[in-house]
């Protein structure tokens, strides 16, 4: 009997830990919180010092294949990927428990945006509750195998007929859905979530929307708005390039920025051959010397120490706009009086002089 406790003891252990750890999620998905971090590195390992072999920085939501207490494993380019749980929200995945629309709008008056009602345990991810009524936003997948098989494949009035495959996002009734079941005041907590992620989302699209239309305007006068200045790189006393040398980390910053020299210039990109932009380029200068920095100039410009303009040094970072709150594009100054930066769509990556910056910050001696 002693044997069979302390049998029976170590399962509930296990049990506990499975329920609290999870191996295998759900199914539920993740989406970037803006509010806490501009972008995640996606790792190759479970360490926050393991290779990068990416980064999320938009909304896309990202499938959970398992987790433990500080990590989501999701698929990256086919391969099992890491990162850190703290940085995002978490989108339920539920399961229609009886045959329901998928509608265009929250009413029941509304087009369906299939034509064919989900089966029960057809699956779904939450994407936003409605206000003041009983509908949610959802995502719907029909390729993915279980809904297949149960909507389409399984469906004698599809046969021969031509499906849309494409996710689609509709609303259904939460009385359709096994949430449904749950208590008042788990829903009450979900709801909440749901509320703080939307806003957040709303607010960060209107940001990054308000730095994109100030950045065209800044460049309305065309692809010569910026005067292209010939590339040179700073060396040491044997004629090397410096890279890497803590004792000038300054002009080491400057010299990796300038390999970027060439590359298209793509809003919201860190790319050297798919495109990058201004605070993109600043983002990867700095990230390769052991600082991570937002991807947005003006939250960029909230780092440093203010240094005045004429005594700037290689690796300061160079800001244009007519406020804080305004800063629309940032550079990496050489020391001489120029910088590198990601200028336009029309010019990509190029050094030129500094006009008329708003501030200069040096964030390493």
């Amino acid at each position: 009997m002693k044997v069979l406790r302390k049998l029976l003891g170590k399962g509930f252990i296990l049990l506990g830990l499975l329920l609290i750890y999870p191996s295998t999620a759900k199914a539920d998905e993740i989406i970037l919180n803006k509010d806490k971090t501009d972008g995640v590195n996606i790792r190759k390992e479970k360490s926050n010092s393991s290779e990068v072999l990416g980064g999320i920085e938009d909304y896309n939501r990202y499938p959970i294949k398992s987790e433990d207490r500080f990590w989501y494993i999701i698929d990256y380019k086919g391969e099992n990927a890491y990162v850190g749980k703290e940085w995002f929200y978490r989108l339920k995945d539920v399961r229609v428990i009886k045959e329901t629309n998928l509608l265009s709008a929250p009413s029941k008056n509304a087009k369906d945006k299939i034509n064919y009602k989900l089966k029960p345990d057809s699956e779904l991810t939450i994407l936003s509750f409605v206000e003041g009524s009983d509908y949610v936003k959802v995502a719907y997948k029909p390729a993915k195998k279980e809904n297949k098989k149960l909507n389409v494949d399984e469906n004698d009035k599809l046969k021969d007929k031509k499906v849309d495959m494409e996710e689609q996002l509709g609303f259904v009734k939460i009385s359709s859905l096994d949430l449904s079941r749950r208590s008042k005041k788990y829903l009450s907590k979900l709801q909440k979530t749901y509320k703080e992620l939307n806003e957040s989302k709303d607010k960060h699209e209107k940001i990054e929307e308000e730095e994109r239309v100030t950045q065209e305007e800044s460049q309305q006068g065309g692809d010569d708005a910026y005067e292209v200045i010939y590339v040179s790189y700073f060396t040491n006393d044997d004629g090397e390039v410096i890279n890497k040398d803590e004792s000038q980390i300054g002009k080491s910053i400057y010299n990796y920025a300038l390999d970027y020299v060439g590359s298209p210039y793509v809003f919201g990109g860190i790319s050297k051959t798919n495109g990058i932009d201004c605070s993109g380029l600043v983002l990867k200068a700095y990230e390769n010397f052991g600082l991570d920095l937002p991807h947005l100039a003006k939250s960029q410009a909230e780092y440093g120490e203010t240094v005045a303009f004429g005594e700037e040094k290689a690796g300061d970072l160079v800001f244009f706009g007519s406020s804080y709150n305004d800063i629309y594009h940032v550079g990496i100054a050489d020391g001489l009086g120029n910088m590198v930066h990601a200028a336009s769509p029309g010019q990509g990556v190029i050094v030129s002089p500094i006009n008329n910056p708003f501030v200069i910050k040096r964030i390493f001696e």
